[in-house]
């Protein structure tokens, strides 16, 4: 069975992943381990630098077939040189290949004796871990019992072709959204329980960024 660590930005993400995707990716025969960002550090999560996660990466890659990223584009640091590419007129796809492409091509020459090209892939969430969640607000409100929230979620979600092109504004993030409608989120209690709710085939459905990347991982081990 092929191992897969996924670096995961922080406890949601890496609940999502000991929930919801490692028990589904199973069933494709690979293990897979959730690894929050700052392997040598104390304080976990956070600081979603280009050199932090490379050395993650390179200190993961020495035990782990395959390495991914679940990290939300919103957080990312200014060191993540595709960033500088993106212009407003990309789809919310775009931009995250674009990010992931330089990522890419920098890990290569950063880890020139790793098989970069066959085991690293760089994963970005438009633009963050819950605009998934807005694939179906019904499936927030049942979870986090703030039932009169529903109607400006729908809203929200039916204003973007998708859940992932809910924008990154300081405000108008997917979480600042989930703030502003009092829907009763905590990021961290309900992130995971609200993911499981909705289903992976749901947001899939709804996400098609974050559903090739499964795709990919669905593949790794044909």
């Amino acid at each position: 069975m092929a191992k897969l660590a996924i670096i995961c930005e922080g406890k949601t993400e890496r609940n999502f992943v000991e929930q919801i995707l490692a028990p589904y990716f199973l069933n494709f025969g690979l293990n897979v381990d959730p690894v929050e960002i700052g392997i040598e550090n104390i304080q976990h999560g956070g600081n979603v630098s280009f050199v932090r996660i490379m050395k993650d990466c390179e200190i993961l890659l020495q035990d782990y077939e395959y390495v991914t990223t679940l990290m939300d584009f919103y957080r990312i640091g200014k060191d993540w040189r595709g960033i500088n590419e993106i212009d407003d007129s990309m789809s919310s796809d775009e931009k995250a290949r674009m990010v992931e492409q330089y990522a890419l091509k920098d890990a290569k020459e950063m880890l020139g004796t790793v098989d970069v090209e066959r085991r690293l892939i760089f994963n970005v969430l438009m633009h963050e871990f819950e605009g998934l969640l807005f694939s179906d607000p019904e499936a927030i409100v049942r979870v986090t019992r703030a039932g009169k929230a529903v109607g400006e979620l729908k809203d929200i979600a039916n204003a973007f072709l998708t859940p992932e092109d809910i924008d990154n504004g300081r405000n108008t993030a997917p979480s600042k959204r989930l703030a502003s409608c009092k829907a009763n989120y905590g990021k961290v209690v309900h992130g995971a329980r609200i993911a499981g709710e909705i289903g992976l085939e749901s947001i899939r459905n709804k996400c098609p960024h974050f559903n090739s990347w499964m795709v990919r991982l669905e593949g790794l081990c044909k």
